[in-house]
């Protein structure tokens, strides 16, 4: 039985550590500087964004590219 519990542990914290590098992961590709969100707009605006298929909303300070669903234009 104390196999079975030692086994039932390890895969716990298994699973602990990847939840746990997955959060910092995520929190990490989520996170954008203004400096690159200000990158982000000059290219934008550089290369025609309101053309571009999939757009996004440029003028809302808290919309995210990488995190909101893109606006399709049909």
């Amino acid at each position: 039985m104390a196999a079975v519990e030692a086994v039932e542990m390890v895969q716990r914290c298994r699973l602990w550590v990847v939840a746990v590098l997955l959060l910092s992961w995520v929190s990490g590709v989520v996170a954008i500087t203004w400096s690159e969100r200000g990158a982000l707009k000059l290219l934008y605006w550089v290369t025609d964004g309101q053309r571009w298929a999939a757009q996004w909303g440029i003028q809302n300070e808290h919309s995210y590219p990488l995190c909101d669903k893109f606006e399709t234009s049909r």
